[in-house]
């Protein structure tokens, strides 16, 4: 039922100023369950600029004056009107399209319907009114003109998240009301999520006679609930249509009259008007947080419930062991949160089990739709929708396959309001770890020309290093889950190993005429740096060293030539 809060018209002299103030007649209902949170009755005869601007998107017109409503204030009543000498609010971008709109906020880029790459004229930003959920509600009697045109009542995402349209997620539109002059008799509901990756990738469109009543000749309500997971649209109070999904971020509110747009071309009636009696929004009382959930199997009538120590889902009959989860819509799908830790259920590893962890919302393997079967729900997933939720296998823990719908093991109900069973208090240790590593010691290799060739010899044999690494190591429930380094040092430096080697012979050449190259007995035979070339003047024929044998032969057989003439002579001398 719904009881009615009356302002009753009342004198009040203000003897300080010398005058009387009167509030007008005023009757706002309840709505039982709900506060209201707010509204304009338009029984003024000016709009109240506090709520509302009389400019439709400024923004994207180079003359805003062109978007400037036509309106009037008639027995209580907010009339829009187009009249025959309006000029199109947009001709850059919308053509010959004629608006007159009040709008509840004021910001660039908004509703960027032309996909422009820059806006026609900097808007001060301004919010009179913008809310998330809610039960908005109209009264209004529509145009009887006929031809092209339409009465419209919309919303749109305030892009909260960026200015950058291009980048925004939170673009979505809800056309509560955008029914044509020419169908008079029907209501045209729509809605597109624009940018929003989850809320109407497509239009949506609905359009279905009204249940009762003529439209331009009576005042009707318009309804529209909008909760976290769907909008539902009532007409006189009564449920007209719904949409299983719903946008989650703040939304702005339009009315208007258009003539030219994709209603049609307009017709030679004017002025072309519809009138509204008021627009209120209520609140529930209990307010808007999605409720706690136990998730319970058809077959065992076990329990989600996860375990910090891995990454596994498990199931429990223990009913204290459970652990509370929230089912958030994102467009038809849901996310699977625990409420404790905030993660997700996923198949992101693609493993033979569900996961719980932390992904992005956008992650397609953390996305379920609810498939209900004999008053249960069997979860399948939104980016392998063959996959399902199951415990066919009585692992003790959520599998993650293909499943048969009549499987009691794949379906799950779900129960409100339960308690988060404590998680188990994990045990965190720490030690140090010393681990030690040797160094490499070098080889230095040094030419030496008393040496043969080929032949090496060490000086002194090498010895290795040693590199000491001591760490803190992290364990949590004997697992480790983080290690640092406290110290890395050299605790013993690695000593050379010294070697000689013989380098190659020096090469002798008979050709007089040739110039010879000095061997430079210094050099080593890895050193790519060629020895310096002597002078001409300073070039001399090598000599043959001594103890060459073909060197010593001739002067020792001279000597002993010239001893036997000497000893011949002395014997004749006797």
């Amino acid at each position: 039922m719904k009881s009615r809060i009356i302002l009753a018209a009342t004198a009040i002299i203000c003897s300080a100023l010398g005058r009387e103030v009167v509030l007008a007649d005023e009757t706002i209902p309840e709505k039982e369950g709900y506060v209201l949170d707010f509204h304009d009755e338009f029984n003024g005869d000016s709009l109240d600029t506090s709520k509302w601007t009389d400019y439709y998107l400024p923004h994207w017109t180079a003359n805003p004056e062109n978007a400037k409503a036509n309106y009037r204030f008639e027995d209580g009543k907010l009339v829009q009107f187009i009249a025959k000498d309006q000029k199109p609010w947009s001709p850059e971008l919308d053509g010959t399209v004629k608006s007159s709109a009040i709008m509840s906020f004021n910001k660039n880029w908004i509703h960027n319907f032309s996909n422009s790459q820059q806006i026609l004229s900097d808007q001060k930003e301004w919010v009179g009114y913008a809310t998330t959920y809610g039960y908005f509600e109209l009264r209004a009697k529509f145009s009887n003109v006929g031809g092209g045109g339409h009465q419209a009542w919309w919303m749109v995402g305030l892009q909260d998240d960026t200015n950058d349209w291009f980048q925004s997620k939170r673009t979505g539109e809800i056309d509560v009301i955008e029914t044509f002059f020419s169908r008079s008799d029907t209501w045209r509901i729509a809605s597109f999520g624009w940018n929003d990756p989850f809320f109407s990738p497509q239009w949506y469109l609905a359009e279905d006679p009204i249940p009762h009543g003529d439209q331009t000749a009576e005042y009707h309500t318009y309804g529209l609930d909008w909760s976290p997971d769907s909008l539902k649209f009532y007409y006189d109070g009564t449920l007209y249509k719904e949409i299983k999904q719903a946008p989650d971020y703040p939304m702005g509110t339009i009315l208007n009259i258009y003539t030219d747009a994709g209603s049609g071309k307009g017709n030679d009636v004017y002025p072309k008007e519809w009138a509204i009696d008021y627009f209120r929004v209520y609140k529930k009382k209990e307010g808007y947080e999605l409720p706690k959930k136990a998730i319970i199997n058809r077959d065992s009538q076990a329990y989600f419930a996860i375990d910090s120590k891995d990454d596994k889902v498990y199931v429990t009959t223990d009913s204290s062991q459970q652990t509370a989860w929230k089912l958030i819509p994102k467009g038809p799908y849901y996310l699977i949160q625990n409420t404790k830790t905030g993660e997700y259920l996923n198949i992101e590893s693609e493993k033979p089990y569900v996961e719980h962890s932390i992904l992005p919302e956008t992650a397609y393997s953390a996305q379920w739709s609810l498939e209900e079967i004999d008053g249960h729900i069997r979860f399948v997933n939104r980016w392998k929708p063959t996959v399902v939720i199951h415990t066919e296998n009585q692992l003790g823990y959520l599998e993650a396959s293909e499943m048969q719908p009549n499987a009691w093991r794949s379906q799950w109900k779900m129960e409100d309001e339960v308690a988060d069973a404590p998680l188990p208090t994990p045990v965190i240790t720490t030690n140090e770890e010393v681990t030690t590593s040797p160094i490499p010691f070098k080889v230095v290799r040094t030419a030496n020309p008393h040496l043969p060739e080929g032949e090496e010899k060490v000086l002194r044999p090498g010895k290795e290093g040693l590199r000491t690494l001591v760490e803190l190591v992290t364990l949590t429930d004997g697992v480790e889950t983080k290690r640092e380094i406290m110290s890395d040092t050299v605790t013993a430096e690695p000593i050379d190993q010294l070697v000689e080697y013989g380098p190659k012979a020096a090469t002798i050449s008979t050709d007089k005429n040739k110039q010879e190259t000095p061997v430079n007995p210094l050099a080593s035979s890895e050193d790519p740096t060629p020895p310096a070339q002597p002078s001409t003047q300073s070039q001399k024929r090598i000599l043959p060293r001594t103890g060459d044998t073909h060197h010593w032969f001739l002067p020792v057989s001279s000597a002993i030539f010239l001893l036997g003439l000497i000893l011949a002579n002395y014997k004749q001398q006797k």
